[in-house]
């Protein structure tokens, strides 16, 4: 029979043996690839796992972070800081950390690029600048279709037509500029006229377009891109059921070569 005392003795082992289990820790710094330590960067440790548990912490401006009380398992981290490129430590390194029961892993050293920065204009045929034109970076991606385009970034034009897409991760890359609106004509009030989507320099062909490589840290500027307008047709149908009903429905016009297109749904 289990005296109270043995009893008290099992439960304070349990305990020790519950609290060693967890007084593994993880520590290290961030830094600029000058070596320059990075203050105030966001390092989240994911711990791999049905519960994916998380913890956080902010660098100090010497760069150091530590996380204790880990127990033994495996480990993501990721580490963010405006003006630099998101880390994904691993992604990076191809393995997650893995943390033994009461290991310290010391010394940790994860270093944060800065991304490139591409800057322009965007005009119409008569140098007037295109506000809300959607700009897109795109760099080439291989799947199992073959190779496609694939947008790696995008922002808007401002009043002036101006346009800056930043934290851009090096690559080569071409852009775009897509206005999908309807101007009038100067000088023709009521003459509609659409604008292309336009590859840099100027080309409606994204095969014909200029590519550029972009590096950490560059500045791309200069990136000025001339949309012109192009003929319109209108296009009219109804959205019919197999028994003739008429229904809601969508429709997307698309390039049979290129990228781009029109999108629109049905008023019922």
């Amino acid at each position: 029979m289990i005296t109270n005392k043995l009893r008290t003795l099992l439960f304070f082992a349990a305990s020790l043996l519950a609290k060693a289990a967890n007084e593994g820790s993880i520590e290290g710094v961030i830094v600029k690839a000058s070596g320059e330590p990075i203050g105030r960067a966001t390092v989240t440790l994911i711990l791999g796992g049905p519960n994916q548990a998380v913890k956080s912490a902010i660098t100090g401006v010497a760069g150091q972070f530590s996380f204790a009380g880990l127990g033994a398992g495996k480990f993501s981290i990721h580490v963010e800081r405006h003006g630099f490129l998101p880390l994904n430590v691993a992604a990076l390194n191809k393995k997650q950390l893995e943390l033994g029961v009461d290991e310290h892993l010391k010394d940790l050293k994860f270093t944060l690029m800065v991304g490139a920065v591409v800057t322009g204009r965007v005009s119409d045929d008569f140098d007037e600048p295109v506000a809300n034109a959607n700009i897109g970076l795109f760099r080439m991606q291989y799947n199992r279709n073959g190779k496609q385009l694939f947008q790696a970034g995008s922002v808007k034009s401002d009043d002036r037509g101006a346009f800056r897409i930043f934290e851009v991760p090096k690559g080569r890359y071409l852009l775009q500029a897509t206005a999908m609106l309807l101007n009038e004509t100067p000088g023709k009030p009521g003459a509609a006229r659409y604008l292309s989507t336009v590859y840099y320099p100027g080309t409606i062909d994204w095969r014909q377009a200029t590519w550029f490589e972009l590096a950490p840290g560059t500045e791309q500027m200069g990136m000025d891109i001339r949309m012109r307008p192009v003929p319109t047709v209108k296009v009219r149908g109804v959205f019919k059921s197999v028994s003739g009903q008429t229904v809601a429905g969508y429709l997307r016009l698309q390039p049979v070569e290129g990228y781009g297109g029109i999108s629109m749904g049905s008023i019922t």
